[in-house]
């Protein structure tokens, strides 16, 4: 009987102490980019109740009522307006959703950006999510032929320059 009250009590403990009953604690997205010649592919993941958080608090008043089209537009200009990538001589390239998915957890995105000339650096600012959470961390693996670039992105450090 005694340990079924402490089993009990330590699982109402857990889930007030790990974020289970109300969210989740961790703020954390993954990416996993491609680079080559002219063209950067980035498939990345977030949770999705901090996108839509995002993108309410972006917005400035509730998602609701808004129709797929316009729902899309809006989560295309956050990520244009938060992740922003640059080439060369400070060139900026237009990001494009290929394709976007959900499930009950998780919000992805494959985005594209191309240039017209050849890639030789790599500016990222990736600021998605920084402003809602003060711990958010945006993890990106880039890679260019064999070779590995691991970058965090997190609030006050959203800025990262590469060559490879």
């Amino acid at each position: 009987m005694m340990k079924k009250k402490l089993s009990g009590l330590f699982l109402i403990w857990f889930c007030l102490n790990t974020g289970v009953l109300y969210g989740h604690d961790i703020h954390i997205s993954y990416g996993k980019a491609k680079l080559s010649e002219k063209n950067l592919s980035v498939k990345v993941t977030f949770y999705k109740d901090d996108f839509m958080q995002a993108l309410q608090n972006w917005r400035g008043r509730s998602l609701q009522g808004l129709s797929n089209n316009d729902f899309d537009q809006l989560k295309l200009d956050y990520l244009r307006r938060h992740f922003e990538v640059f080439i060369n001589d400070n060139q900026q390239l237009q990001l494009s959703i290929e394709t976007h998915n959900e499930d009950e957890q998780s919000i992805w995105f494959e985005l594209h950006f191309q240039a017209s000339t050849q890639i030789n650096d790599l500016t990222l600012k990736y600021r998605v999510l920084t402003a809602e959470f003060s711990n958010q961390m945006n993890l990106l693996t880039i890679q260019k032929t064999q070779k590995k670039k691991n970058l965090i992105f997190k609030s006050g450090q959203t800025e990262q320059t590469i060559r490879f």
